[in-house]
Parts: C-alpha cells; structure tokens; sequence
C-alpha cells in the first residue's frame, strides 16, 4: 500500500463510530509520530509486491511469462515509485519470467501421456510457484542443510505403481522389452532383471514394470530421503504398507492410495470402495491411524528409530511388525543412483 504523506502522520480513525482504537495513551507519545512516518518505508515494499509484482502476479497471473507484462500499474502511484517500479521489473522479469517457464516446461512434461504412460498424462498434483524459489533439486538441497530438522515419518505402499497400470488393464499389454528397456534406461546392472522377477509369484512383464516404476518414482527416493536425514542426525521412522488390496479380481494389491483409507481411519467412505475392494481391516486402519496420531501429537510413532545398520521398518498389514531391512534385495541395483 502506498501511503501518502498526508495519511503517514497519523493513523487514528477517528470517522470510525465510537471514535478511534488508537487512545490518547498511544499516541500521545512522540515516538508514535516518529513511527507513524516510518510506516512508509515499511509498508511502500509490501504494498509494492501485493499491487505490482511478484505477489500479485503469481497468485493471479499463474506460471507464464506473460503474466509480468500483464500486471496492473496503478496510474496514480507516485512517480518515484513509477520508477522504482520500473527498475525492480526490468531487474526481476528476465528471472521470474525463466523460473516461471520451467515450471511450465515441467507441467507440459508431466502431461505428456505417450513420454509417461498411465502413469501421467494427468496427474493431480502439478508445480505451483509459491513465492520461493529452490536453486537446488531436492535431494541436493537437503545435503547442503547441515541442521537435523524435524522428526520425519516417511513411507509408501508395497506396489506403488499397481494403480496406474492395473485398472486400466495397461499391465497385460507389457512385453519383456519394455521392462529391459526401462532397467538399461536407469543405468541399473544386469542383475536387476532377477530382482524384479522376484516382485511377485509368476511375475509378468507388467508386474516386473510396475514394480520398477514404483521404486524408480516412490520407494528409492523416499529411502534416499530417510538416509539423508538420519546421516544429519535427525530422527526418522520408515514404514510400509504391505496389505493387498482385493480390488481388481484382486490384482491391485498394496498399491498407490490403498493406504489412505487406513491412515485416516475412514474405511467406511464412498470414496474408499474402489480401491479396497471390501470393507477392508479396520483393525489394521486402527492401528496405522494409531501410529500416525501418536507422531503428530508426540513426534513419535511408537516404533524403532530408522538407522542405516539395521534399517528397522515397520510394515502394515493383516499383522503388522517391524521388520529388519525389508528392501535390502531391491536397493541393490539402485546402489550409488541419485534421484535428482
């Protein structure tokens, strides 16, 4: 907001019936004068961001370019703030206007069904610009951050990936190429084709494929986390949701989403049938649900601290139990990948 100097001096209402908020015990002192006049250099910036840019622009405008050559400049804004005006635009836009176009490179890459398969061409979650932006990939981020941080909860489900493949029927039409091609795409060994054979009894060539894009995209990356920060010392638990899932013909297994219902407890919603398959276990939605209020009201789940010797894990499913390094065959081909 830009304040006239006429407004500076005083910031008493008194047209506001029942007279001002601001009583002679405030501003009967001279430091309110002095601080009345300090206002503006502290409210012209922000004043600045909301009505100009970049705060207006990114929650109005959205992720392209245009939308720096778009904003409103109020005609009637003093003429030294025209001019700052002008000179932080010509400064920001060439940065803003690149950042912004990433963003939407990525948002068209994400939609790109024929690159992605079923599991994109869709997706409900895109980037949004939220006023910060990150120089880094994540993971280079987190190492560059020496403080422990927060207590971490992380986890995923068993077969990630079973629900971009298997409703669809995508997963039959998978040949043996496709999953060679994939593992020679990820740099992974020879070797890698072995452990995938040994995702599932009688593994097809689209159960191999859904089980690599679930490490690939979910499992590894959320273990490089949790490795990350139980090196910087902070407290982490993993878990993993193994339950099968009989939705499908009973295909769809402990995949993406066959979780939600139990960590929130709501088995019983219309929008938790398609994926459970039944009314599912609400003693299993008991106890994760359990677990997961504990950590937010304790920032403790109730299990074995995450460390990298013996990697506990607690896996949710008909019984549920903390196991030893439950991923330790899969985690052999990515040794040394990055997910940056």
């Amino acid at each position: 907001m830009w304040m006239d100097e006429r407004w500076a001096a005083d910031a008493q209402n008194f047209h506001r019936k029942g007279g001002s908020a601001i009583d002679g015990r405030t501003a009967r002192y001279p430091g309110y004068e002095v601080g009345q006049r300090k206002r503006r250099g502290m409210e012209q910036c922000f004043g600045w961001g909301k009505l100009i840019d970049p705060i207006r622009r990114v929650m109005v405008q959205g992720l392209d370019g245009r939308s720096t050559r778009r904003c409103w400049r109020p005609k009637s804004l003093h003429p030294t703030v025209q001019a700052s005006t002008a000179r932080h635009l010509r400064a920001f836009a060439p940065l803003l206007t690149r950042e912004l176009r990433g963003a939407d490179r990525m948002v068209v890459d994400l939609r790109d069904s024929q690159k992605w398969g079923a599991i994109g061409g869709r997706p409900p979650y895109l980037p949004v610009v939220d006023g910060t932006v990150v120089m880094a990939t994540p993971l280079t981020s987190l190492q560059q951050q020496a403080r422990p941080g927060p207590p971490l909860l992380i986890g995923c489900t068993d077969e990630e990936a079973r629900l971009y493949t298997v409703p669809s029927g995508e997963i039959d039409q998978v040949q043996a190429a496709a999953v060679a091609s994939a593992l020679q795409g990820a740099a992974l060994p020879a070797s890698a084709a072995a452990v995938y054979a040994q995702s599932r009894p009688r593994a097809s060539p689209g159960d191999m494929l859904a089980a690599f894009v679930s490490d690939s995209t979910f499992r590894m990356p959320a273990l490089r986390f949790a490795e990350n920060r139980v090196a910087a010392g902070a407290p982490v638990w993993n878990c993993h949701f193994a339950w099968q899932s009989p939705a499908c013909g009973g295909r769809l297994g402990a995949s993406h989403v066959v979780d939600v219902a139990y960590a929130f407890n709501t088995l019983a919603s219309q929008q938790a049938a398609s994926v459970l398959g039944g009314p599912g276990l609400q003693a299993l939605a008991d106890t994760l649900f359990g677990h997961w209020l504990r950590f937010l009201k304790t920032g403790n789940p109730g299990w074995a601290r995450y460390d990298l010797e013996t990697r506990p894990t607690l896996r949710f499913d008909v019984t549920s139990a903390v196991v030893a390094d439950p991923l330790a065959e899969r985690r052999k081909p990515w040794a040394g990948q990055t997910f940056d």
